[in-house]
């Protein structure tokens, strides 16, 4: 299910209050999430706010004995110049099923090639560059048709001024009348019946421009 939905900020304890609750109260077993951003300070912001709002729940020890550390952690930065050791640790901890590591905040880093299994949410704090890096970066996630996954793309004020953000992207982001799947599919379906077909579905589960009028 795709959508768009505001964001302060100034404030990102309380915007992502939810899944700092989760993390607190589920630990390993909290639901996994993968947050793209367009900035590294934001990286840097989500992590710290997450580090000091749950303090020692931050990890995941078992036997007391394990040592605090990326292994352990149950959320974590990955960017271009992350560590290759750090990198290998994360892809293998966040990509198993019952790993240690419920949620990413990456930059595009975090990208092709990579299957994490068990995870059905996607946010994109900011848009991505372009419509194309958007639908590969949210396939990271949603592999398995058992459960619904979520796109959710977060924006704030002066999100889509950078000039290296597309029109088509904007577009997406402004919109608030046309299917967004279908403005997902279209570059990719030369035929409007197959498009039609594409997006075809229960309208509340399509996006959140469908579920208005379902």
């Amino acid at each position: 299910r795709f959508s768009v939905s505001s964001v302060d900020p100034d404030d990102l304890e309380t915007s992502f209050q939810w899944l700092i609750d989760d993390l607190k109260s589920k630990k390993r077993n909290a639901q996994k999430v993968l947050i793209f951003c367009r900035k590294r300070a934001h990286l840097r912001e989500l992590y710290e706010t997450f580090h000091d709002t749950l303090g020692s729940n931050s990890y995941v020890l078992p036997t007391g004995q394990e040592l605090k550390d990326d292994r352990t952690r149950l959320f974590v930065m990955y960017h271009k110049k992350t560590h290759p050791l750090v990198k290998e640790t994360v892809e293998k901890e966040f990509c198993k099923l019952d790993g240690s590591v419920r949620v990413v905040f990456c930059t595009i880093a975090f990208g092709m090639g990579v299957n994490v299994e068990g995870a059905y949410i996607a946010l994109h704090f900011g848009p991505s560059s372009c419509l194309d890096n958007y639908l590969q970066e949210v396939c990271r996630i949603g592999r398995s048709s058992d459960k619904q996954s979520h796109a959710v793309l977060l924006t704030y004020c002066g999100c889509t001024r950078s000039k290296n953000i597309t029109n088509g992207m904007k577009e997406y982001v402004r919109n608030t009348d046309v299917c967004r799947r279908s403005l997902l599919m279209q570059p990719f379906l030369v035929c409007q019946d197959k498009l039609a077909e594409e997006t075809r579905m229960e309208r509340h589960s399509c996006c959140d421009v469908c579920a208005k009028t379902c």
